[in-house]
């Protein structure tokens, strides 16, 4: 018999571990901005980096629904996978292919920042995910 409490738990598990992981990106996204380094003018940066952090949503959402969920529920604890150094890894490259599948491939100098915010938001995610699989996982 499926435990419902169990399942909302994990789902409920899954929604910190995206809200971790998003807080990672708009982080990174106003430190760019601020810093200069994607050549924004430090005026528009307040309300570039609001529109970019709910602009990211639209990519969240479905790889938590796809993905991130499906092998949340999926994995066992005692799994290697759960290992912070493997989970964080995989994190990073899932968030690196995720950007590859949205942006159609395209690698060129200007995609830069949109990978390494992407690497960073799945790494982040994996860590929120680590961090917290004994409170929300059975």
């Amino acid at each position: 018999m499926v435990n419902v409490v169990s399942i909302f738990k994990q789902l409920l598990g899954t929604l910190v571990a995206l809200i971790g992981g998003w807080f990672a990106g708009v982080v990174c996204i106003v430190v760019i901005g601020f810093t200069g380094i994607g050549g924004d003018q430090r005026g528009s940066v307040v309300a570039a980096s609001l529109m970019e952090a709910v602009f990211l949503w639209f990519y969240l959402i479905p790889v938590w629904i796809v993905v991130l969920i499906s092998l949340y529920l999926a994995i066992p604890r005692t799994s290697l996978l759960w290992r912070p150094y493997i989970c964080i890894s995989l994190g990073a490259l899932a968030g690196l292919l995720c950007a590859a599948l949205f942006s159609g491939g395209n690698i060129d100098s200007t995609m830069f920042l949109w990978y390494a915010v992407a690497a960073i938001v799945g790494a982040a995610t994996c860590l929120t995910g680590v961090v917290t699989r004994d409170r929300f996982k059975p």
